[in-house]
């Protein structure tokens, strides 16, 4: 996201969808090198954290590099614990 210069609050929900779409299909989203103007346009319109949690935001790539062991850790563990009530398929 550093290489976008300008976002709007129409961009902002446009990416809203999209983060929405990704997070329901059970895709965890990790937000890398926002501009700090677009990630407070995120948190005002509440993006960040209701979408996409502050944990998963990272201001660069070095921040990312760092987090991810931990970030690989819980994906084991929840892979580990098997799927919960909310990911489990409804079939009525």
């Amino acid at each position: 996201m550093d290489r976008i210069s300008y976002m709007d609050q129409s961009g902002v929900y446009a990416l809203q969808d999209a983060l929405t779409r990704l997070t329901g299909a059970g895709l965890r989203v990790l937000l890398v090198g926002i501009p700090t103007a677009h990630l407070d346009l995120l948190r005002s319109l509440q993006v960040v954290p209701h979408i996409v949690p502050e944990q998963d935001v990272f201001e660069d790539f070095e921040g990312l590099r760092a987090a991810l062991p931990s970030i690989l850790d819980k994906v084991q563990e929840q892979l580990a614990a098997g799927p919960t009530m909310a990911e489990t398929p409804s079939y009525q």
